[in-house]
């Protein structure tokens, strides 16, 4: 496929055009400047501490507890979503919420994945009541793609067509189930589990998209 130069035309917001670069790498182009180089960070362990310790926007005021592991692990499965959900945010228990509850059932019954298996970053590292806010995600944003460079998962599991288009993609309807290469890893959207809550009937759709990831693991 032909080299896209990255040309200066119309000023553009910043993160747009990361948003826009993201997706045509996923599908396929070269650029001349490689947006998808190694961490800037040495370690894990510092990228923890940085995401930690910031205060680059109002999201961080309400933050009681963060939800970013503890230690570097091997993992089989990357799970990006959105947003930490309150009750996590006020006991400080991981995935402890309703949703999680029962994404945790799901992974187990149809993969065979115990928590161990798995690692779950959220787009918004910070709790947030669940809404969006540009700047904030531009501050975010870093940090997802500097655990891409530091765990290189093989699979990525994104949830939810708000993750997914956090990450600068579109069609979230024709892309939802299908398999395809981001950040050198296999990377499929599906639903994410609070619209499977309030949509019962999709429960089945967001099913059959894990089982296309069991041959992965």
């Amino acid at each position: 496929m032909d080299k896209l130069p990255l040309r200066r035309t119309k000023p553009r917001k910043p993160l747009l055009v990361l948003r826009s670069l993201f997706y045509l790498r996923a599908f396929g182009y070269d650029f001349l400047e490689d947006i998808n180089k190694d961490s800037k960070y040495n370690s894990y362990e510092s990228l923890q501490e940085q995401i930690y310790s910031c205060k680059l926007c109002v999201f961080s005021k309400k933050r009681k507890h963060l939800f970013f592991p503890k230690k570097k692990k091997d993992i089989k499965l990357f799970i990006i979503d959105s947003f930490v959900k309150k009750q996590e945010n006020e006991n400080g228990i991981f995935m402890d919420s309703k949703q999680n509850t029962k994404l945790k059932f799901l992974l187990k019954q149809h993969l065979n994945l115990e928590k161990k298996d798995y690692y779950i970053s959220y787009i918004y590292k910070c709790f947030c009541d669940e809404k969006n806010d540009d700047f904030a995600l531009k501050q975010c944003l870093p940090y997802i793609f500097e655990e891409f460079s530091l765990l290189k998962p093989k699979l990525i599991l994104c949830l939810g067509e708000n993750a997914f288009k956090a990450l600068g993609f579109k069609d979230f309807k024709q892309l939802r189930g299908e398999l395809f290469i981001f950040f050198n890893a296999w990377f499929l959207p599906s639903f994410d589990v609070d619209f499977i809550l309030k949509n019962p009937s999709l429960e089945e759709k967001f099913i059959k998209d894990l089982k296309k990831i069991k041959a992965f693991l």
